[in-house]
């Protein structure tokens, strides 16, 4: 499940239990403020902790990535490297068969 369908879902699931709420509070109407005072402060606490998540998750996915991407331009580098030796030994071969 996708973290913004599960936020989504969260912030869906907190609006209709605050509706709820209100509608068959028992409580005077300052008590029933706090209450929906303090679930707004632990829902934003919550919605807070979930976007650092998701942030702290994409910048580990693009470290991985990039560092994936420097060893993988490293190992073509000294794929290129070793081809390049490889042709000028061949070379140099074929030149000292062909002078004898």
């Amino acid at each position: 499940m996708k973290t913004s369908h599960v936020v989504a879902a969260l912030v869906a699931g907190a609006a209709a239990g605050a509706a709820v709420g209100l509608l068959f509070a028992p409580d005077k109407g300052s008590k029933t403020r706090k209450k929906l005072s303090e679930a707004g402060a632990d829902l934003a606490g919550t919605l807070k902790d979930k976007f650092d998540s998701m942030v702290n998750s994409a910048l580990f996915t693009y470290e991985e990535a990039k560092d994936g991407y420097e060893g993988l331009k490293d190992k073509v580098s000294d794929i290129k490297d070793k081809a390049s030796n490889g042709i000028h030994q061949i070379s140099d071969t074929a030149k000292s068969l062909t002078s004898k």
